[in-house]
């Protein structure tokens, strides 16, 4: 039983892909850490508090689109986010969230959180919504898990938006016309140890690595979508002594297709039989959770431009190459790391090949690498999670947002 005095914060979340899941953990374990006082924290998933339906379709039909309908995807993205669309949107929104959500709602509102940390706009549209009508009293702050803003993230009578850039404030500010001071620029919440160094050559002894090669990371989010196959065949063709580590995430198929690869050359195809040579190291992973380990023992990234795994990247100072970036928020997160020059872009995956080719002959200090180390600093904001937390606690006692 909870005393009447304890502050009850909720951090909530949806699990539509694995990215808004993981920055909700991310705050949790910075509260872990803070442990405030008479503070009772609770990391929960939104459509945990929906109809069966709703649970297992709402991922699925955002993964089958994104994986086999990207454009149409994008296209209803990019629609939804005008301005004038945003009356019939919220509509929309509303009668979905009232007809699959009404769990949700009654647990809000026999819970009476002191604050609702959303990751998700889901749980940001519901509560908002409750607010309305005063059936809870919580303060509601939105931590915006996507580089730009998105009409998805807007609701009135939110107290508070976390954003990660510059450019996502500016979203709010002129497009919302949300008031400045109510928000606050913390970057991703991301977890802690990726902004912890560690030991390079520990970490190839424990996971079996190869020492003195120079590693490319491959990776393409908890779904394993995206080329990756063609990305590994074209950086295997290079011929040159490289080690490629490849995260395949849930994506079982494409784990056991690499290792094919890798194992008999032969299987890649009669197309690239003659000139495959495998002079380069190949170890390939499942669903991870040493991903900040892999990061810290690569020389670049090869990602698709999903808000979280970017973040990471950033953290870690690792240069970023982003490939087949889906039509909308990642196309956007993908513009706005190519405007600070922390990335670089691929249009087709056998393009690969003269990025890393020009990347391992000019490893000097006036090399592109090195420039784009350097930018990134520039859009790195450290202990983004441990400042969320620390944030979320000062609401939880009546000073909701003191904006930067």
């Amino acid at each position: 039983m909870v005393a009447s005095n304890m502050k009850k914060i909720f951090i909530i979340y949806a699990t539509a892909g694995e990215g808004h899941k993981m920055a909700a953990v991310a705050i949790k374990t910075a509260f872990n850490e803070l442990a405030p006082k008479d503070t009772q924290i609770e990391l929960i998933d939104a459509l945990e508090h929906t109809d069966n339906f709703f649970k297992s379709s709402y991922p699925a039909i955002y993964l089958f689109m994104v994986t086999y309908i990207p454009t149409i995807w994008g296209f209803f993205y990019y629609w939804l986010d005008a301005k004038w669309f945003y009356p019939l949107l919220k509509l929309v929104r509303r009668i979905v969230n009232t007809v699959h959500g009404r769990t949700l709602e009654k647990f809000l509102t026999e819970s009476q959180p002191d604050v609702i940390v959303a990751t998700h706009f889901l749980a940001s549209e519901v509560a908002a919504e409750l607010k309305r009508k005063n059936k809870i009293r919580s303060k509601l702050i939105t931590c915006v898990t996507d580089f730009r803003m998105h009409s998805f993230w807007f609701a009135e009578n939110t107290d508070c938006f976390y954003v990660g850039f510059e450019e996502t404030k500016i979203d709010l500010t002129k497009k919302w016309r949300f008031t400045p001071d109510r928000i606050r620029i913390f970057g991703m919440p991301i977890s802690p140890k990726f902004e912890l160094v560690k030991n390079r050559e520990a970490i190839q002894d424990s996971l079996g690595l190869a020492k003195g090669l120079f590693t490319v990371f491959v990776t393409s989010g908890g779904f394993g979508v995206g080329p990756i196959l063609a990305l590994v065949k074209s950086l295997i063709r290079m011929n040159m002594p490289i080690q490629i580590l490849v995260v395949c995430g849930h994506n079982e198929k494409l784990r056991d297709q690499i290792n094919k690869l890798t194992a008999y050359p032969a299987s890649a195809g009669s197309r690239y039989r003659d000139n495959l040579q495998l002079t380069a190291t190949v170890k390939t992973f499942g669903f991870i959770d040493y991903m900040d380990e892999l990061m810290s023992v690569s020389d670049v990234i090869v990602t698709k431009t999903g808000g979280l795994i970017c973040s990471e990247a950033i953290a870690k100072g690792l240069p970023l190459i982003i490939t087949a970036p889906i039509p909308g928020q990642e196309t956007r997160n993908a513009k706005l790391l190519l405007k600070h020059k922390a990335a670089l872009k691929l249009k087709r995956p056998r393009q690969i090949k003269k990025i890393i080719q020009n990347i391992y002959s000019n490893q000097k200090e006036t090399s592109l690498l090195f420039e784009m180390r350097e930018n990134i600093k520039s859009i790195r904001v450290q202990n983004s999670a441990l400042n969320i937390a620390r944030a979320v606690t000062e609401a939880a006692n009546g000073r909701v947002c003191q904006g930067n």
